[in-house]
């Protein structure tokens, strides 16, 4: 599994995987008070990195998959452990994400129907109410019509003490020959007889735990060509057919550009003044990255890259510079350095910031058998 570039080999990480079972997951023991050196994490993290081979035939129709079912990280001056899990079903769907701190844990869960579509979201808290860990839960609930189309989206909400406190339909969308024409209260128009035509799109947001209705511009060979979302209108561009980018504009008329893989080279204010910039190398790694406030640079980060034969990430080392609102100026310097196993799965990564050992992160995999695509 080749991997070119840092954004590709962490993308990993969040990959799909098959169902880990958490109540055998291994918990690190406890260091001493004393500062943690390289060589202690490393001691305690390097034993957990596993990549499990698949073992038997493949059958018709399947094929191996690598996935991420394991994450642990320590930090040189702290004594505790972070350790994230993956869950995930037999099509390499993710339906678990569970973060395990000192302070409590939190729980990301989807269940898919069958076709595909997201069933239910649930979100849980668990932990020590001094950290910010009070226990909660919210579960979000989407039913579809035969069709394959959104047609509601219920909330549960479950309190500290366990207790069902409420449960109630957010949303009901209706359509008419296949088309959005109503969300809740708001209802929309559509039509197919003059260019760019324009559709109403759902898409739900995980992170707001809420849904939006973005509308999508087409031309005259349904080909996308804009969207106005609740914050942005966004304009793709295309070179060949082929997506190269898009301009994105937010409500303070701030403009931002992305190539065609999302990520962001510029941003300028409404009167275009330089705001935000980023170089990339032939790799797609940023190289460079500037920031101005005011007219003046607030911040720079320089960074170079070795890869391996394989195009995959080995270091990076990057040259930090800021200055605050009151003119005081701070620089470091920090080396991140990646670890592959045979197959090109990142397993390892150690941040040092100034030449003092600052972090390590240790991935575990697995081999599943999933349907071919």
């Amino acid at each position: 599994m080749k991997r070119n570039s840092i954004r590709k080999a962490g993308s990993v990480v969040l990959a799909s995987c098959m169902m880990v079972s958490l109540a055998g997951c291994i918990r690190l023991p406890k260091i001493g008070s004393t500062r943690l050196t390289q060589e202690d994490i490393e001691n305690k993290l390097r034993p957990e990195i596993k990549v499990t081979e698949w073992e038997g035939d493949v059958p018709a129709g399947m094929e191996i998959m690598y996935v991420c079912n394991r994450k642990l990280s320590m930090f040189s001056g702290d004594k505790n452990w972070r350790e994230t899990l993956f869950e995930h079903d037999s099509y390499g769907r993710q339906t678990a994400v569970v973060t395990v701190e000192k302070q409590g844990t939190k729980t990301t869960y989807t269940i898919y129907n069958d076709d595909g579509t997201m069933a239910e979201k649930r979100y849980e808290k668990n932990g020590d109410y001094s950290y910010g860990y009070q226990s909660r839960e919210y579960t979000y609930t989407y039913t579809y019509d035969d069709k394959g189309q959104l047609i509601a989206c219920n909330e549960v909400f479950i309190n500290p003490y366990g207790d069902h406190e409420r449960e109630e339909e957010l949303v009901e969308f209706v359509y008419e020959d296949g088309h959005l024409i109503k969300a809740g209260d708001e209802k929309y128009d559509y039509n197919f007889e003059s260019l760019p035509y324009y559709e109403y799109v759902i898409e739900i947001d995980d992170s707001d735990y809420d849904y939006k209705v973005n509308k999508c511009y087409y031309d005259e060979n349904n080909v996308l060509t804009g969207m106005d979302t609740h914050d942005y209108q966004i304009v793709y561009e295309y070179e060949d057919g082929v997506l190269s980018g898009w301009t994105s504009t937010d409500q303070w008329n701030r403009t931002s550009y992305f190539n065609a893989e999302g990520v962001e080279l510029w941003e300028k204010d409404a009167d275009g003044t330089l705001l935000e910039q980023r170089t990339l190398n032939d790799h797609g790694d940023t190289i460079l990255h500037e920031q101005w406030k005011d007219g003046e640079l607030s911040s720079k980060r320089v960074s170079e890259y070795e890869y391996d034969s394989d195009g995959n990430c080995v270091s990076v080392t990057s040259d930090d510079w800021s200055k605050n609102y009151d003119g005081k100026e701070t620089s470091y310097t920090s080396v991140r350095t990646y670890e592959y196993e045979e197959h090109g799965l990142l397993v390892s990564e150690v941040v040092c910031i100034d030449g003092r050992f600052s972090e390590m992160e240790v991935y575990s995999y697995e081999a599943i058998l999933v349907p071919q695509t």
